[in-house]
């Protein structure tokens, strides 16, 4: 019942995607219901999470450093890998994010010797949609290296309707269920534990920044 109510809880939240959900569902349906097979979900899409970020790093510097900072994710910090282990959506969201930018470096380095094709920005779009839909929070990562990416390469404009056209069917499910259910994923009291705004700023600087930093 424990389980199960923490994936019914993360299911039919208003403000997180049920990506992870998903992947959690299908390891139960192919290993069977259980705690530990909730929390795979989150462990196989943080590895995923650590390619990816190999795969970044090795746009700004030597394969050894990169393939360092890939492993260094693996351990480092502590509090994010136990919370990736949790039934939710962070998991998710440190990979989609990560997703975006790679695809971001990728589409910025093809821009320089050769044309970038509309359903590449589609697929960029998409990824970027996932994002949002996954969690809105995936702007602050997203949402610097897009205006970036649209500063740098003033060509890739042209491809602005594919690539909006991929963002809104990648975030197809939280604006179709916002439009039935009030907007309600915008909506601050919807979290299972309200506060005001200080406080998630104290909250900020005093907890959740420095567990990020591992100390």
């Amino acid at each position: 019942i424990r389980y199960f109510s923490r994936v019914y809880i993360s299911w039919c939240n208003s403000y997180g995607g049920t990506l992870q959900q998903a992947f959690a569902a299908l390891g139960m349906q192919l290993f069977g219901p259980s705690a530990e097979t909730m929390k795979v979900a989150g462990v196989v899409l943080t590895f995923v999470s650590c390619v990816l970020l190999w795969r970044i790093a090795r746009y700004f510097v030597d394969e050894r450093r990169a393939r360092f900072a890939g492993a260094l994710f693996l351990v480092y910090p502590a509090f994010d890998l136990w919370w990736s282990t949790k039934a939710g959506y962070y998991a998710a969201a440190v990979m989609c994010s990560l997703a975006v930018v790679l695809c971001a470096l990728w589409t910025d380095a093809k821009a320089e010797f050769a044309q970038v094709r509309w359903f590449e920005a589609g697929a960029l779009g998409f990824l970027t949609g996932v994002a949002f839909w996954t969690t809105p929070q995936s702007l602050l990562v997203v949402g610097p290296v897009l205006v970036w990416l649209a500063v740098r390469r003033h060509r890739l404009w042209r491809l602005a309707g594919p690539f909006v056209v991929g963002a809104i069917l990648g975030a197809a499910p939280w604006i179709r269920w916002n439009l039935s259910n009030d907007w309600n994923s915008l909506r601050a009291n919807q979290v299972p534990v309200a506060s005001t705004y200080g406080e998630r700023f104290r909250h900020f600087f005093a907890e959740s920044l420095p567990q990020s930093l591992g100390f």
